[in-house]
């Protein structure tokens, strides 16, 4: 996924770092929104354009990221077989144009692509997003899914994510961790960091896994001989 260095418009000469898609995956309470926040800031700052932030999916044709506080994940029943697979239908859509039409270009201009949360929470979490009888189609779409360059796990254990937020019980804060887990042990582009220390020390790892990504996609490739 490593994007084509190009030049910035007038400048002759200069090359545009290539960008980069990176996810932050993590249960309710492992401080995702802190550590984001905190990321989009130092971004802003080092990089030559503001990082692209994104809640869970491209949202073609909107303005809006979608983050919104959610104080009752489960609170909403699971949908039917049909609304379950037409969502997921949409889905597939968002992300498939999404990627084309924003993430992608994007990250030819440099960017980081920063998204809260991914495709990935629906098959870890579906009753978050109310997905009942679909689970054999979710997974089936996942594979049609583009891939983020960089998965950062945010892992904490389920006693430390009830400290920091009741919303779900203790056994699905349990099983929802073991479930991204699961996920980093899976996926070659995921990197698990232990949140259940200081916020300084959660920052700073991520700021390291992600400035290394971005080291290693502007080496240039050796020439064959």
């Amino acid at each position: 996924m490593n994007g084509r260095a190009v030049e910035h418009p007038g400048v002759a000469g200069a090359e545009r770092p290539p960008g980069l898609c990176v996810a932050v995956l993590g249960a309710d309470g492992s401080g995702k929104t802190t550590v984001i926040g905190r990321l989009r800031e130092h971004l802003s700052r080092t990089q030559s354009r503001a990082p692209l932030y994104l809640h869970f999916r491209p949202r073609l044709g909107s303005r809006v990221d979608g983050a919104v506080p959610v104080t009752r994940p489960h609170g909403e029943p699971p949908r039917g077989a049909l609304l379950s697979t037409a969502k997921l239908l949409y889905y597939l859509f968002d992300f498939a144009a999404g990627w084309a039409c924003k993430v992608w270009p994007a990250r030819r201009e440099g960017r980081v692509i920063i998204f809260d949360r991914y495709y990935a929470d629906l098959l870890i979490d579906p009753r978050r997003y109310r997905q009942g009888r679909a689970l054999v189609s979710a997974r089936a779409v996942a594979t049609l899914i583009p891939e983020p360059d960089l998965i950062i796990v945010l892992d904490a254990p389920a006693a430390v994510l009830q400290a920091r937020k009741q919303e779900v019980s203790f056994q699905e804060s349990e099983r929802v961790r073991e479930g991204y887990l699961a996920l980093a042990r899976s996926a070659p582009r995921a990197r698990v960091v232990d949140a259940s220390r200081p916020v300084d020390q959660v920052f700073d790892d991520v700021r390291r896994l992600v400035e290394a990504r971005l080291a290693h996609a502007a080496a240039p490739t050796p020439s064959a001989p």
